[in-house]
């Protein structure tokens, strides 16, 4: 049985580089196209137009080399190639969807409930923390609030739960219950000057 090798892959030119749909725009003038609404001519309300998008696998173009040349030198198969490219694709838009959302967040550091000591301060039950760290609360739509006496490391915690709805691919945002107040205060105000 001859084994199967590799050929090399025509020039990137070659492949279509967008994916293109039919959208309807609606009377407002807005067209939704991947979870985004955007504005078009008003000409274009009500009837169907043709939307491109770029496929955007930019990962997979830095990784394809390095990528093929490891496919060759291990023999792998087309699928075992494709794979391989498909998941270092996918991790690095994992990674760069978590940095994003990290930021957004606004945590004042990053720390893991792994890092964080549960015996240096036996006051903060660990069991209810791992469970909290399930996620479980959220999906139920309940709150969590930490009434701790300063310096327990409640905010650690809070960072720490931060940490881990990102990693499960939630949106977070952080603040202190000043800041929280002022915000309210800042919308209540420019709320109150538009309806003047």
């Amino acid at each position: 049985m001859k084994e199967e090798k590799l050929k090399p892959l025509p020039t990137s030119d070659r492949y279509q580089k967008f994916m293109e749909e039919v959208r309807k725009v609606h009377k407002d003038g807005l067209l939704s196209f991947g979870g985004v609404k955007y504005g078009v001519p008003w000409q274009y309300s009500g009837k169907e137009v043709g939307v491109r998008d770029k496929l955007g696998l930019l990962s997979a173009a830095i990784f394809l080399d390095a990528l093929l040349e490891r496919a060759q030198r291990e023999n792998t198969t087309y699928l075992e190639f494709l794979n391989d490219l498909l998941k270092a694709e996918l991790s690095e838009r994992q990674r760069r969807n978590i940095e994003v959302r990290s930021k957004l967040a606004r945590l004042p550091y990053r720390k893991t409930l792994n890092e964080f000591n549960f015996t240096f301060q036996p006051s903060i039950d660990e069991k209810l923390i791992r469970e909290l760290a399930t996620m479980a609360f959220v999906y139920r739509a309940e709150n969590v609030i930490f009434f701790y006496p300063p310096g327990v490391g409640e905010i650690r915690v809070a960072v720490c739960l931060a940490i881990e709805a990102l990693s499960q691919g939630m949106s977070v945002y952080f603040t202190s219950l000043s800041r929280l107040i002022e915000d309210l205060h800042l919308i209540v105000l420019v709320l109150t000057s538009f309806s003047t």
